[in-house]
């Protein structure tokens, strides 16, 4: 994908029927648990103070209200659950958008 589009993920939107269609060409999904790279497999309390500009304290209390212990993912597999989550929000979001807009 990267040297073909010069992009990692190519993907599209498209009307179709009373919806929107959004469809990723990639291994999107498939590399979510993937830890190429030593800073991948760093402990995951890493990207929200360093991915994010989380406190330690506030990573300590984001970790305790979702009951995770910070040893059972690393950095990579909550970057890829960040990112994903965020990419379905913003989805969302827009779709939300353009049916206030149809209306």
């Amino acid at each position: 994908m990267l040297r073909k589009y010069k992009a990692p993920v190519v993907a599209v939107s498209f009307d179709w029927g009373k919806g929107q269609v959004f469809h990723v060409i990639s291994h999107f999904w498939a590399k979510r648990s993937q830890a190429p790279t030593s800073r991948h497999r760093q402990p995951c309390t890493d990207f929200p103070t360093n991915g994010m500009g989380l406190s330690e304290k506030g990573v300590e209390k984001v970790l305790s209200q979702v009951k995770i212990q910070p040893d059972t993912i690393n950095f990579g597999q909550l970057q890829s659950a960040a990112t994903a989550t965020k990419l379905i929000a913003q989805l969302c979001v827009g779709s939300v958008r353009g049916a206030k807009l149809q209306h």
